[in-house]
């Protein structure tokens, strides 16, 4: 039986918290290098971080119901 797994909330949530991880602090890096100021810096972070995570969790869940590009599932008995 070849079935495939559609993507769950919890993997997709779990993406977007690890992506956000890891941007949040490259966009840190970078406030912190053209101001020098840390409060700037963490409350950037912070705004990113909080804001971004639903914006990706979002277009997560709305291209898992999009069909472009996906391989229709082949359930075959045996």
């Amino acid at each position: 039986m070849n079935k495939k797994k559609l993507q769950s909330r919890e993997r997709s949530l779990f993406k977007a918290v690890s992506f956000r991880i890891w941007a949040t602090l490259l966009t840190m890096v970078i406030v912190y290098f053209f101001t020098g100021e840390l409060a700037l810096m963490a409350g950037i972070g912070i705004a990113d971080f909080v804001s971004k995570i639903f914006l990706f969790y979002a277009h997560e869940r709305l291209w898992e119901k999009i069909g472009f590009g996906k391989e229709k599932s082949t359930i075959s008995s045996t």
